[in-house]
């Protein structure tokens, strides 16, 4: 009996309770760490494809809007009369734009940083002002076309032989009249100025969005799902196509529609006239490669703390 009381072992509090709990709890540390870590990596994702979505779209509009464009680029001059007849009625593709500003909430930067505030591709507002102004636009384009399919085979009826562009304002007014040509011009001009300012904008977005979103997406640990797109175009009739009409002439309109000349100003204004296409400096090759590494660098320390 005291042999075998003595084979039996002595009790060892660690042994038996602490490496236990340590094994235990390092087991559901591990298990919460892990499971925090993929729900960042998801959110991740679906951030990177909320931004894609938004690229490719705009990507869509402004290659709809540059098709709508290339139609009369370079067949304007500042008479509007001139203007309503260049413009022809337009078949293109350009759809309207169905995204949820809210998926891209994750862009908002707080209060207290001051740099990302001055951010533009970071400032829903903005962003939501190009996609209303766009497809605001897309509707007046529809709608002139509407008017443009009825105006135009009644001004060729009378005046076949002398061609739409070449008629002066009585003879087109003797064939349409005025309550039915003067929205058709109103329409053109609108048209017009908000195509040329929403192709700046739109461009600088779909070219810029990129960097903002790096900002706010950790890029690195999901580069094998994808990366965020941008865009650029060298062709040199979408540059072209960049540059603004020639300017209208306000008087010349303020007579035809006997309003005055700020009242039609103030219609037209798009809130971007002062957007103006600068072509992209070249950059050193070693010099942009230096750049480009200190910028990975930076947002790896950045996204480094993702907890």
């Amino acid at each position: 009996m005291k042999a075998i009381l003595e084979l039996k072992q002595e009790s060892n509090p660690v042994k038996d309770y602490i490496y236990p709990f340590l094994i235990t709890s390092l087991a559901a540390f591990l298990g919460l760490f892990s499971v925090k870590y993929q729900k960042y990596i998801d959110a991740q994702k679906e951030k990177l494809e909320v931004a894609n979505n938004w690229v490719v779209s705009f990507q869509g509009a402004f290659e709809g809007l540059i098709s709508i464009k290339r139609t009369y680029k370079g067949k304007l001059s500042d008479d509007p009369l001139q203007r309503t007849s260049a413009v022809q009625e337009i078949i293109h593709s350009a759809t309207k734009i169905d995204l949820d500003l809210g998926g891209l909430s994750f862009l908002v930067p707080e209060k207290s940083d001051t740099e990302a505030l001055e951010d533009k591709w970071r400032s829903l507002p903005r962003i939501n002002s190009m996609k209303k102004n766009y497809n605001f636009l897309i509707e007046v384009w529809g709608k002139r076309n509407l008017h443009a399919a009825i105006i135009i085979p009644k001004i060729i009826k009378v005046h076949a032989e002398n061609g739409v562009a070449d008629m002066s304002y009585p003879k087109i007014i003797e064939c349409v009249g005025q309550e039915e040509f003067l929205p058709y011009m109103d329409l053109t001009e609108y048209a017009i100025k908000m195509t040329d300012d929403l192709l700046i904008e739109i461009y600088d977005f779909v070219s810029n969005f990129e960097k903002s979103a790096k900002e706010c997406i950790d890029i690195f640990r999901v580069r094998s799902y994808g990366q965020i797109l941008t865009y650029k175009n060298e062709n040199a009739e979408v540059k072209d196509c960049l540059e603004k009409s020639p300017a209208l002439d306000y008087a010349h309109l303020s007579q035809l529609f006997n309003v005055p000349e700020e009242h039609l100003r103030a219609k037209y204004h798009t809130g971007y006239e002062d957007l103006v296409y600068v072509e992209p400096e070249v950059k050193d090759p070693i010099e942009e490669n230096i750049h480009n590494f200190k910028e990975r660098e930076r947002l790896k320390k950045k996204h480094r703390k993702w907890w």
